[in-house]
């Protein structure tokens, strides 16, 4: 079975509101982005939490103090999952554990680990003499010992960082999904994905608003959505 995360990551909150609201039951939660966050604050999340589930995802990277307060303000508004860089070191990562625990709402903690968009001569440039691929699990294993219950990786990687952390730790990973000519959509994936099974404690993202209309689909579009969900066939992108 496979469960859908649809990001919302354009700066539309009426769009984003729109297409949450045609979607609320056929997917399992919403992402709300840096951008959507930023255009309209806590609002865009009591708006999409009206919905469902979001995950709330800003990537917080700053001193303990300042990311346990962020955190524990995040984890108030009950979201579900939020993330941090996990390069913001052990002190960090714990830190957003325990200000979002702190709330009481139950929300989990996802530690970012490299960026798809980086590769090993952007990791150079920043003087760390790793390829991506063991700057992963190193960051993976960090972040974990500091209490992080989600890691973001790339697909080519969940393998390598299941193995490393163990099966309690939830994986999120992006992925592309043509749905519709002009539609590209994010989630959760507990099926297969590339001949290799990956099991339900993994979710793969698919963006929506990061799409060619910005008016929310039609009804039609939304069951095709939720009828099609396990029959994704994954691939890789930036995030």
């Amino acid at each position: 079975m496979a469960g859908l995360i649809v990001a919302l990551d354009d700066d539309d909150l009426v769009a984003a509101e729109g297409l949450a609201r045609c979607l609320g039951g056929a997917v399992d939660a919403f992402k709300v982005g840096l951008t959507l966050f930023a255009a309209h604050g806590p609002e865009a999340l009591f708006e999409i939490g009206q919905h469902g589930r979001v995950f709330c995802d800003l990537k917080l990277h700053d001193i303990p103090t300042q990311v346990r307060g962020a955190a524990k303000s995040l984890a108030s508004k009950g979201v579900w999952l939020t993330t941090v860089h996990a390069s913001g070191g052990r002190a960090m990562v714990a830190a957003a554990v325990e200000g979002a625990g702190a709330a009481g709402s139950g929300t989990l903690v996802a530690a970012v680990t490299v960026l798809t968009s980086l590769d090993a001569a952007d990791l150079g440039s920043l003087g760390l003499a790793a390829d991506p691929a063991g700057q992963v699990l190193r960051l993976a294993s960090l972040a974990v010992g500091a209490g992080a219950q989600a890691l973001v990786c790339s697909p080519q990687e969940v393998a390598a960082v299941r193995a490393e952390v163990g099966p309690g730790v939830l994986l999120e990973f992006l992925i592309l999904q043509e749905v519709k000519p002009h539609n590209v959509v994010h989630g959760l994936l507990m099926d297969r994905f590339g001949g290799n099974q990956i099991d339900g404690r993994s979710s793969l993202e698919y963006d929506s608003l990061r799409a060619h209309q910005r008016a929310p689909p039609d009804e039609a579009t939304c069951k095709g959505w939720s009828s099609n969900r396990v029959m994704a066939r994954p691939g890789s992108s930036e995030t």
